[in-house]
């Protein structure tokens, strides 16, 4: 083949070569080296911004230095505390009470408007007139206001009239019978103006028929003549005596 005559890249370029001087040798620049130059140069700059980065990281804790200071934890913001209300309670004054009005006993209405003689009555309140009562011992209930205090007052009786035999034949003489005084003993078993008591109308359990219970204020020397009355005896009411109170009831036998 003929010899190609053109010249290379590197000729075209103007490739320098080396020209004696004097006793040394001069390089003479040429566009490549130029270039490696700059690559050089550039090189080192990059070199350079990496050592920078690479500071700045360590500066900052990015490194795995054990001794270096551990990241500082989340900052916690705590509200601050609502105002404390104090509320204010107002107590009445406290009030003393009326004191109660005593009670009376229930059922202490007598059955009638008593009667009353030298300042004492002593009114049933149970039985009423008609009522039946189951006999040997009927229990009555009196309202007595007051009760004599001394001989002089006198004394309270309650008594029983018979009125008929246990056919229910009338009896023509209607014997009476002392029962009890009544005294406040009795009476503060229930209350301080009610008297009450079972009576004893004999000694057997068969029917009666009619009766009377009543009561009477015997005089001071009334009152030493009943104190000699004996049970199942018929009585009479002394002189000066004043009855207060009386029912009529039915007297049945009862289970006894």
């Amino acid at each position: 083949m003929p010899e190609n005559d053109e010249p290379t890249p590197d000729d075209a370029a103007g490739t320098t070569s080396p020209v004696a001087a004097g006793s040394g040798t001069v390089e003479v620049e040429t566009p490549r080296t130029r270039i490696q130059v700059a690559m050089i140069g550039t090189a080192g700059l990059v070199v350079v911004a990496l050592i920078t980065l690479i500071g700045t990281f360590v500066s900052r804790g990015g490194g795995s230095d054990k001794n270096a200071d551990p990241p500082a934890g989340p900052v916690i913001t705590t509200p601050a505390p609502s105002p404390v209300t104090t509320t204010t309670v107002t107590t009445a004054p406290e009030t003393s009470a009326a004191p109660a009005a005593p009670v009376a006993p229930v059922g202490d209405s007598p059955c009638a408007p008593p009667k009353k003689t030298h300042g004492f009555s002593a009114a049933f309140v149970s039985p009423c007139n008609g009522a039946k009562l189951k006999s040997p011992y009927p229990v009555i209930t009196l309202k007595v206001p007051a009760y004599p205090q001394s001989a002089d007052d006198g004394r309270l009786w309650v008594v029983v009239r018979i009125l008929s035999n246990g056919q229910g034949t009338p009896l023509a003489d209607r014997p009476m019978f002392a029962e009890y005084p009544i005294d406040e003993g009795h009476a503060q078993e229930v209350g301080s103006t009610t008297w009450t008591k079972d009576l004893q109308i004999f000694r057997s359990c068969h029917d009666y028929g009619p009766a009377q219970i009543l009561t009477f204020w015997l005089s001071s020397s009334g009152a030493e003549k009943a104190a000699q009355w004996q049970p199942s005896v018929p009585i009479t009411i002394p002189a000066g005596s004043v009855q207060l109170d009386e029912v009529t009831v039915n007297m049945e036998a009862s289970s006894c």
